[in-house]
């Protein structure tokens, strides 16, 4: 449901002529920034964490 709102958010801008950029804009925001760095930084810190413990 999360990609769904955001690809309808840039496909949205998209056809009302924004651009693609101020479009790719619109639909990212910090939150999403902070969401992706979170992810991240929970895939890779969970695998060095288990090499390290083994």
């Amino acid at each position: 449901m999360y990609a769904g709102v955001k690809l309808s958010t840039f496909v949205g801008s998209v056809q009302s002529d924004v651009g693609f950029g101020p479009a790719l804009l619109a639909a990212w925001s910090e939150a999403d920034q902070a969401l992706l760095a979170g992810i991240l930084n929970y895939w890779f810190l969970n695998r060095t964490l288990e090499k390290g413990l083994r």
